[in-house]
């Protein structure tokens, strides 16, 4: 059973997700300026490689962003392949110029 906790304070931190009570992985964050978030690393343990906990991690960033009307300023690879393959979460990329 998987679990995410956001850790950390306003202006940085980062998602964790634990199986069965154990760290898998996480997501890092900075806060950019008053509407923004650089999602700077996204990182899962490779025992726990192949379950989908990456995905896990970002639909939590995703519903993150959208309940504090924050943007998304993907500079991770991994980030930035989701908002290319998923037009469900436009709505949070940062635009150039934003």
């Amino acid at each position: 059973m998987s679990e995410i906790k956001r850790e950390g304070d306003e202006r940085q931190g980062e998602f964790v997700i634990y199986e069965n009570g154990q760290r898998a992985g996480r997501m890092t964050y900075e806060k950019q300026n008053e509407n923004q978030l650089l999602v700077a690393h996204t990182n899962v343990d490779e025992e726990f490689s192949g379950r989908g906990l990456a995905g896990k991690l970002m639909d939590e960033m995703v519903k993150y962003a959208r309940e504090n009307k924050y943007k998304i300023v993907p500079a991770c690879s991994y980030v930035q392949r989701k908002f290319e393959k998923d037009d469900n979460i436009q709505d949070v990329l940062a635009k150039e110029n934003s």
